[in-house]
């Protein structure tokens, strides 16, 4: 028997949303980065947000 790796293994990445849901950017895993976008471009009192997503492949 042999092994065959799982390409349905969910995986994730960073990205910074605006305040109406449209997507600024994204950054794979790197969270300092798209924190540091998000408060660059107004932060939360703009609405602007870095969220971690989940994807399946």
């Amino acid at each position: 028997m042999s092994w065959e790796p799982q390409d349905d293994a969910p995986y994730g990445e960073w990205i910074v949303y605006d305040e109406i849901g449209a997507v600024i950017g994204s950054y794979g895993q790197d969270e300092y980065r798209a924190k540091e976008v998000a408060r660059s471009c107004g932060g939360r009192d703009l609405g602007i947000t870095a969220t971690y997503v989940e994807m399946n492949r």
